[in-house]
């Protein structure tokens, strides 16, 4: 035989491989199923079977799509779109009537649990299931396909009568960029014929990984925070549907095996109800018997915890929720592994096997499920009243930007928070009513505010999976004082609204200015330096105070003061340009009109040193953080 023919006759019997996993989607189901015909296969949309490659965006959300204009138990919602404009969608599935009254069955449930004797009975089961936020865990964004599939097809009569009471919301792919960038990675580097070689080039990803967003941030611990888009858009369809459960589905090493919570007992945030747990636990019970029955490895109750509330499986749980963290091992087509060849279709199974567990779960324990969320709502009222303080007060009279984005953010999470409406003095300290505001802690989210606002620093047990500080006004630099006494304090009676947005007056210039200046504490103050150095605008910074008339009063400013001089300027329309980019960076630009200061050092000293534009150089590859990119300056 000849070396062409012996290579031609190895790829042959190659080629079977290359259909490893590559099954047909009821092979992932229970075999006692039965389907309606008329609801099209997730192959008829893809041209190939689940688990015989990695899906793209465009194609998963195109199969939902296609599915929901032949299902009636599926809806489709546009939530928003990703940095890359890929779109983001919430798939709702319920029985047809539930799905046309939809709006009222959610407002129905956002209203309060005040009333103690108030029924649950008729109230909807209501179960998350979230895929995929790390873009390269992707046997969760296949695995929401099978799923779907199963719940819209089935003609099992208790799948029926579930989604009568049960309304089911799945986030395919909760981070669109970030899969595409892995998916072309892996679907560029995969070979006719299937690698299980841990060092072959498909399990090791070009730099920067597909487990982060566009602006490669871990979207996974963006739940509080809310610096991303997908997180924000998220956040805002959470709280309409409120649910009992939700599933948070992720891939872990290679050498691992299945993970489900609960996690490592001590480590849990004291906020967290101890009946969290204990449900958490009822559930475990199905994902173990799912999973014992399909003959799988797993494991529970070690190496993850739940302090930290800015994640898929824990943010749940303090909003009266049950989170679940799931955790498959997985990386590539296939790849081998200390327990043998682990497959794309066998993590896919897995994430199946436990979403529909986790449905199975919740359905047998509604009752406590829904008996445990109003509870949870009743209780954090009272022991709001327990507390040795009433509120939170905080107040940022020098940065609009940086108190807005406070504000924003609490809203977004559906705190109550008020404006004051005098000016306030609580132990020798005066609040301006026109930038100081209160958080009651007597309201619905009294644990959600106290998890943001604490300054909690010791725990039980103080090992921590990764994230340990999180009180949001110190990260924003925000002076915040808890009241214990709100004698005298005055309040708007609504709650500030995002509408209510304080902005700086309009800036008007004249040819006969001396001189503008701009403060250093604002948070956009370095944008806006960068955006008068990119016109051209020339610039100066006071390296010592100085004491100027502005409107005919004299104001003091601090060092790090920018300052531009009317004298130095070359630059076409440069009033003009200043004016209207510190509008719309929103920050205060003063006039000076003499060069001769009442205290400190004149305009025209040494001492106002001229500021350069920065070249950056960003740094990045292989060997360093995506997380944690080295910055570096280089002044020209």
């Amino acid at each position: 035989m000849s070396f062409y023919r012996a290579i031609a006759f190895f790829v042959l019997l190659l080629l079977p491989t290359c259909f490893v996993g590559a099954q047909p989607v009821q092979a992932y189901l229970p075999k006692q199923a039965t389907f309606n015909g008329e609801i099209p296969l997730p192959s008829e949309t893809l041209g190939f079977e689940i688990g015989s490659r990695h899906v793209r965006h465009d194609q998963l959300t195109q199969y939902f799509k296609t599915l929901a204009q032949h299902a009636n138990r599926i809806n489709i919602t546009s939530i928003g779109r990703t940095a890359q404009l890929r779109e983001q969608i919430l798939v709702t599935i319920s029985s047809p009537e539930n799905l046309t009254n939809l709006d009222t069955i959610l407002a129905k449930r956002r209203i309060p649990y005040q009333n103690k004797k108030a029924s649950t009975t008729d109230e909807p089961l209501v179960i998350w299931l979230g895929y995929s936020v790390h873009g390269d865990e992707l046997s969760g964004a296949n695995a929401a396909m099978v799923v779907a599939y199963y719940l819209a097809a089935s003609e099992d009569k208790n799948i029926e009568d579930l989604l009568q009471n049960t309304i089911i919301v799945l986030e395919p792919s909760i981070n669109p960029d970030g899969m595409d960038r892995f998916v072309n990675w892996a679907n560029t580097y995969r070979g006719s014929a299937n690698n299980g070689d841990p060092e072959h080039i498909e399990h090791h990803q070009g730099w920067v990984s597909g487990r982060t967003n566009h602006f490669w941030f871990d979207l996974n611990r963006d739940w509080l925070l809310l610096t991303q888009k997908e997180s924000e858009h998220r956040l805002e369809y959470f709280h309409q549907y409120q649910p009992h459960v939700l599933g948070d589905y992720h891939e872990m090493g290679a050498n691992s095996s299945y993970f489900f919570q609960p996690g490592i007992p001590s480590r849990t945030n004291p906020l967290t109800p101890k009946q969290n747990i204990s449900l958490t636990k009822a559930l475990a019970k199905y994902h173990a018997k799912a999973l014992d029955q399909a003959q799988r490895l797993y494991y529970s109750e070690e190496s993850y915890d739940d302090f930290y509330y800015g994640k898929g499986s824990t943010y749940p749980d303090i909003n009266g929720s049950i989170g679940i963290l799931f955790e498959q091992a997985a990386r590539g087509m296939q790849q081998n592994t200390i327990n043998g060849l682990l497959t794309f279709e066998y993590g896919i199974q897995n994430h199946v096997l436990t979403s529909l567990s986790t449905i199975e779960g919740a359905w047998d324990n509604r009752n406590e499920l829904k008996a445990y969320r109003k509870q949870f709502y009743q209780q954090a009222i009272s022991q709001a009243k327990k507390e040795q303080f009433d509120g939170y007060l905080f107040s940022e009279p020098q940065d609009p930007y940086r108190l807005n984005a406070l504000l924003k953010k609490l809203t977004q999470h559906h705190i109550n928070v008020y404006q004051l409406s005098d000016n306030f003095n609580y132990k020798g300290k005066n609040y301006n009513k026109d930038t100081s505001y209160y958080v009651p802690l007597e309201q619905n989210q009294y644990r959600l505010i106290q998890a943001l606002f604490e300054q909690k620093t010791d725990f039980p047990d103080n090992t921590f999976y990764d994230v340990s500080g999180w009180t949001m006004p110190l990260a924003m630099n925000i002076d915040v004082q808890a009241l214990d006494s709100t004698w005298g304090l005055s309040l708007a009676k609504k709650p500030w609204s995002t509408k209510e947005i304080t902005r700086v007056s309009k800036i008007t210039t004249q040819s006969t200015d001396y001189a503008y200046a701009f403060e250093w504490h604002h948070f956009l103050a370095p944008k806006l330096l960068n955006q008068l150095q990119s016109k051209n605008i020339k610039t100066k910074v006071a390296t010592q105070r100085f004491v100027s008339q502005v409107n005919d009063q004299n104001r003091t400013f601090s060092r790090g003061t920018i300052l531009i001089p009317a004298s130095i300027q070359v630059a076409q329309n440069w009033r003009e340009n200043l004016a209207e980019l510190a509008e719309n960076t929103n920050i205060e630009l003063f006039t000076i009109n003499s060069g001769l200061t009442g205290e400190g050092i004149d305009l025209g000293s040494h001492s106002f040193q001229p500021v350069k534009q920065p070249k950056v150089l960003l740094l990045g590859g292989n060997k360093i953080s995506q997380y944690e990119v080295r910055r570096n300056s280089l002044l020209s």
